[in-house]
């Protein structure tokens, strides 16, 4: 098992191999008043995909406590400084 630092008080991953190749965990939490979290990750899976071997694939994990929503969940009840989820899925 290998700590991956991606220099955010907010985001903790690691990455461990399995018997189906190597699988990234990652754990962040999003206050909703700042994307510093969601742009650490961003950048180091951007930068992973560039050196991803077509032949041994990295299985990714992604959980956390986001403090967001989808534009399509909106209710009176519910409110999201900003759309973030609609950047996680692109």
């Amino acid at each position: 098992m290998v700590t991956i630092d991606l220099a955010s008080s907010d985001v903790t991953a690691i990455q461990m191999q399995t018997l189906s190749g190597p699988v990234i965990l990652i754990n962040m939490y999003n206050d909703a008043r700042n994307s510093e979290g969601v742009q650490k990750v961003m950048q180091y899976l951007q930068h992973k995909a560039q050196e991803q071997s077509p032949r041994r694939l990295t299985h990714l994990v992604w959980l956390g406590d986001f403090n967001t929503h989808h534009p399509m969940w909106d209710e009176d009840h519910t409110y999201s400084r900003e759309p973030t989820s609609t950047k996680l899925k692109k």
